[in-house]
């Protein structure tokens, strides 16, 4: 198991020396979630089922 985690610690520091050399290599930014698209509960939205 610890093996495992000093692979990933290994990868980790790759891939930033990797993007700090390269930085068009870098993935763009994650953005944030979007909006919610269903009403709060107990709101009426209009439609009748």
């Amino acid at each position: 198991m610890a093996c495992c985690v000093a692979l990933a610690l290994v990868i980790a520091h790759v891939r930033e020396l990797l993007f700090r050399l390269r930085p068009s290599a870098a993935p763009p930014p994650t953005p944030f979630a979007p909006p919610a698209r269903r009403p709060m509960p107990g709101v009426p939205t209009g439609k009748s089922r």
